[in-house]
């Protein structure tokens, strides 16, 4: 069996022997959060919760052991304290383990971003298909072939079920379910609503197409609010105090000797400040980025 497991650089099948001794450990953890399995089911994960959990325990001791040797090494042929070794490498098996239990959640994110910038072109595609004369099952098809991403996916797996004999509203409740995305469950609700009332399922994608261009004008409105404050603090943060200190600097260096010759690094320094400013500011601008575009 393969694990999918970041930061683990162990052969999968030893791995996957090795992880049985923490099943159990597993399995209590999965016990105590109730969410824990609803994550697996929505980031698609191809292996249970309690055995991730315990392959994630088995490679954090494996990378414990192997990382506070090199640490080890390292301070003992440097003449430091080799404790100070073992230190580092429990903090970072520590972090990789942190990652390795935020990785479902990770996959989520990156699903439902996927799943919220497709949908509003996947619907409008299977509506203009509709209009045109085509069948349901042969738009859904199209758009499964089609590249709308996770959307995709997810419409494959629904013309599956039907082609195995299961009815469309089954097949779509089956995709809806556990999908992370609250826009797609709520078009593919709606979809379901119409089929069982016999509507015209046309008529209720062009609802569902409305209803998403208009919360997709209202998230843009609310992200162009938030952008004039960030925009404030990118001019304050990588641009005037720059500014400012390098020119007290310049003042500065005219009255104390010694700040001169420092004065090469001390630039290089505001330098490398406002590089990481630039690389926080745009995750700020990347984190509050609205889902449908």
């Amino acid at each position: 069996m393969k694990l999918r497991i970041p930061f683990s650089f162990y052969p999968p099948k030893f791995l996957y022997r090795f992880s049985n001794a923490f099943l159990s450990v597993g399995k209590k953890m999965v016990s105590k959060n109730k969410n824990m399995e609803l994550y697996f089911s929505q980031s698609d994960f191809p292996i249970k919760p309690e055995r991730y959990i315990a392959a994630s325990i088995a490679s954090t001791i494996l990378n414990l052991i192997i990382f506070s040797l090199i640490f080890i090494i390292i301070f003992r042929a440097g003449g430091s304290n080799p404790l100070f070794g073992l230190l580092i490498g429990i903090v970072v098996a520590g972090f990789m383990y942190m990652q390795q239990l935020n990785y479902p959640k990770m996959i989520i994110s990156k699903r439902i971003r996927n799943i919220n910038v497709n949908i509003l072109p996947a619907i409008r595609a299977l509506m203009i298909q509709l209009n045109a004369g085509i069948t349901f099952f042969n738009a859904l098809k199209n758009i499964a072939k089609g590249n709308y991403g996770v959307i995709s996916e997810e419409f494959q797996k629904a013309i599956n079920s039907m082609e195995a004999g299961v009815p469309a509203v089954e097949a779509l409740e089956k995709i809806s379910r556990n999908n992370p995305s609250l826009f797609f469950r709520r078009a593919i609700w709606q979809i379901i609503t119409g089929i069982q009332v016999g509507a015209d399922i046309s008529i209720v994608l062009k609802e569902i197409v409305h209803s998403l261009v208009q919360e997709q004008m209202t998230e843009i409105q609310a992200y162009g609010g938030r952008l004039s404050p960030l925009a404030m603090f990118y001019m304050v943060i990588s641009i005037i105090f720059p500014a400012l200190g390098i020119t007290f600097l310049m003042i500065l260096s005219t009255f104390i000797q010694g700040l001169g010759q420092n004065y090469q690094l001390i630039l290089f320094g505001i330098l490398a400040l406002v590089i990481l400013f630039q690389f926080i500011f745009l995750g700020m601008i990347k984190s509050r980025r609205p889902p449908l575009i």
